[in-house]
């Protein structure tokens, strides 16, 4: 019989009453893709066995002694499917003198049955038998029935009421936090409480009124519930940075951060979006992830201070030279439009501008002039700075090159690849844990993005939704290695792929040259696997 749900979680999580010593049920059930989170049986020497073929399974002694509460309290969660093989002695008709549903062995079926009220799991499978003409047997038939009606018709009314939860429990203190420069909302759900979530206001960045709340709402369980639950939270990634999350970390706070993007929101053309619903979504989401469900959501990884400072040279270059192109172009437009050629960044630059005269043989107006070497200060302080942050980089690479591996040194030894790329190949990107290749491309913002449905099947580009600043740099680099690398392998490859085609192909093709590249450079530090054809700089 199946039983509704909130939400359905995979795998799904199995308990197997009076599993016996082999473990039938639970070896079945797990070779079809399901996972035992418990199971039950009151014989000793049956579970020493099953605990050998089964080393990760919970393990209950007397069923008797088995509820829902104490499941939830000790798996942080209620199975899915409930499935034994209950005793027949009692009520078997080769048993003439069996005590029937009154035995003490049979009389178990009813504790099974009790159990599937308590757990009201999706689906339950109890192993059966011909019960003959017994009375006991119908009144055993009728009694789950019933029982199982009951506990349907309980978690309709569970479900219909709210979407939240998939079951009665929560084993912890759920906090949602939408965070603002003048508030911030705290969105919460509490064991004890049922489906309702709360709300409450903290001014923002008071983090004292912050931990008074979470303190308040533990001291509620506490009294609802006679237990201590944990605090778990989850906030978007945005502008306040880490700082919050390290603060909560540090109190002892199950804290998590989530890339916003990666929520699943309502498709509408107009959908609502208010701080409450976005509280409610975010708590939804944490219960999903938590729960084990795949594809929920993107968890941030926080970095260290360390790392997050390692990351600070490469970026105030990056801005320091954005703001040199916006000066030296502001001179040359103004000198342009007078027919005036002038290069602001020569280093005679200040005793050209006095040789300057304009198209038509003037010399130069004296606001203009003294507008232009104003530009030209602030240009100057701009060179000095970006000397300055060079300096530092090309220092600590210096002081890296002490240690036995240094990251950037290898990266930078290697042909057209300078300090500058590879400072921001390893901050930015390869100082981070990958699982595989795939990660590394994603986190790129390289990897593909199919569009399939039906008989459409196209390539939307690569996703763009990683870290900008080392996809552009790869792709810089990917032009640079087919210049300085012309005999590598991934530059052959590159070559024969856009052979004979025209210029929109390059462009197209240099994105996955750059996909290939990065993940060829992951494999050459982590695992040592030698690019190949790559040459190095010669000393």
């Amino acid at each position: 019989m199946t039983m509704p749900r909130a939400s359905l979680s995979l795998p799904l999580h199995v308990l197997d009453l009076f599993s016996g010593a082999a473990g039938g049920w639970s070896l079945g059930l797990h070779r079809a893709g399901f996972m035992t989170i418990a199971a039950c049986e009151i014989v000793e020497w049956r579970r020493i066995l099953y605990s050998e073929n089964f080393p990760h399974v919970r393990l209950y002694a007397d069923i008797r002694d088995l509820t829902a509460t104490r499941l939830v309290s000790d798996l942080g969660c209620l199975p899915d499917i409930v499935v034994g093989s209950p005793p027949c002695q009692d009520i078997s008709s080769a048993n003439t003198k069996g005590k029937g549903i009154e035995g003490e062995r049979s009389g178990l079926y009813l504790e099974a049955v009790r159990l599937v009220g308590e757990c009201r799991p999706r689906w339950f499978a109890f192993e059966n038998r011909s019960y003959g003409c017994l009375p006991e047997a119908a009144v055993v038939r009728l009694w789950a029935r019933q029982m199982v009606k009951e506990a349907a018709m309980n978690t309709q009314v569970h479900q219909h009421k709210s979407h939240v939860i998939a079951h009665d429990e929560v084993s912890a203190i759920f906090i949602s936090l939408e965070l603002s420069k003048s508030t911030w909302l705290v969105t919460s759900i509490s064991p004890g409480a049922g489906e309702k979530m709360s709300r409450h206001t903290v001014k923002g960045g008071d983090v004292a009124a912050l931990m008074d709340r979470f303190d308040a709402l533990r001291h509620k369980a506490l009294q609802r519930t006679g237990r201590d639950f944990p605090i778990v939270t989850i906030h978007e990634a945005g502008l306040d940075g880490f700082w919050i999350h390290r603060i909560l970390e540090r109190e002892g706070v199950e804290s998590h951060i989530v890339d916003a993007a990666s929520i699943a929101v309502p498709r509408r053309h107009r959908r609502v979006k208010t701080d409450k619903v976005d509280g409610e979504t975010l708590v939804r989401t944490l219960l999903a992830w938590k729960r084990g469900e795949p594809r929920v959501c993107s968890m941030v990884r926080v970095p260290s201070p360390e790392d997050e400072d390692r990351r600070r040279p490469s970026r105030e270059r990056k801005v320091l030279i954005a703001e040199r192109v916006s000066h030296v172009n502001r001179i040359k437009g103004l000198l342009y439009s007078q027919g005036v050629a002038y290069e602001p960044l020569h280093r005679n630059r200040r005793q050209n501008l006095e040789e300057l005269r304009t198209g038509d043989g003037r010399p130069l107006s004296p606001c203009l002039k003294r507008q232009i070497l104003r530009e030209l200060d602030r240009l100057e302080l701009l060179l000095e700075q970006i000397r300055n942050v060079e300096a530092e980089r090309d220092a600590d690479l210096k002081e890296e090159r002490k240690t036995d591996t240094p990251p950037v040194g290898v990266l930078a030894a290697l042909k057209g690849i300078g300090p500058e790329f590879a400072a921001v190949i390893w901050a930015e990107g390869l100082s981070r844990p990958f699982e595989n290749r795939r990660q590394v491309a994603a986190y790129a913002g390289l990897a593909p993005t199919p569009w399939q449905s039906g008989s459409v099947n196209r390539e939307q580009g690569v996703s763009k939704s990683g870290n900008p600043r080392l996809r552009t740099t790869m792709i810089q680099l990917a032009w640079l290695w087919l210049r300085h690398q012309p005999r590598s392998e991934l530059s052959c490859w590159f070559q024969q792929r856009v052979a004979g085609h025209g210029g929109r192909v390059r462009k197209t093709m240099i994105a996955a040259m750059a996909r290939k590249l990065l993940v060829a450079l992951w494999k050459y530090l982590t695992a040592g696997v030698v690019i190949e054809g790559a040459a190095m700089k010669t000393v």
